[in-house]
């Protein structure tokens, strides 16, 4: 994970809701200088590699995790489902999932769109979930290209804090001044009209 510093939040690493885990979880607590903290937990949940069938991110204290008023629980998860993914034809590391989302009233932001690409099935094994009371604007990279046959995934909080840059405006949803073409090269300009067109077509979807 990485915080840009422009954002001036504050930024504290929960080593003790993830001291079990081996690094298989992380699990940060986010303040902006203004308005409530949030709590981000990046998972890979695989089996240790230390010849073990224990999944060490599911030894997170989720308990404590979630109950938080704002969390977003992101990554890897390695599991398959048909609660998050109609067209999967088996269910593996399936039930600790479907149990956290269940018990604990998370938001899956998936869309049908798979995750992993590839392999023989439609795969969806990179999850998106929130505390019920989150909003996020969720969306798939598939042009960004990173040598990994995963997908890239793209969430954004709204109704966030005003904009440090320029705090005379609200921002909430996608902030789009930075798409501007104001001011910018030609190469800028065509940059920028193909971020708002890929904005607008992901809205529609």
């Amino acid at each position: 994970m990485a915080i840009n510093r422009e954002s001036q939040c504050q930024v504290t690493e929960l080593k003790d809701l993830i001291q079990d885990c081996a690094n298989y979880a992380q699990a940060l607590e986010v303040k902006p200088p203004s308005g409530a903290s949030i709590i981000i937990v990046n998972v890979y949940d695989r089996r240790w590699q230390g010849g073990s069938e224990e999944r060490l991110a599911q030894w997170a204290n989720w308990k404590a995790i979630t109950r938080h008023s704002q969390v977003i629980i992101t990554g890897d998860m390695n599991a398959h489902s048909q609660m998050w993914n109609g067209r999967a034809t088996s269910r593996q590391n399936a039930p600790f999932w479907e149990n956290l989302i269940s018990d604990q009233s998370l938001v899956v932001w998936n869309s049908e769109e798979a995750t992993q690409v590839g392999g023989d099935n439609h795969s969806i094994i990179d999850l998106t979930l929130s505390s019920p009371g989150d909003k996020l604007n969720w969306s798939i990279d598939s042009e960004e290209a990173t040598g990994s046959d995963h997908e890239v995934i793209m969430w954004e909080i709204l109704g966030g804090t005003p904009n440090s840059r320029d705090s005379s405006k609200e921002v909430t949803g996608w902030d789009i001044r930075v798409w501007s073409g104001a001011g910018k090269s030609e190469e800028e300009q065509k940059a920028a009209r193909e971020k708002e067109v890929a904005a607008q077509q992901c809205y529609l979807r």
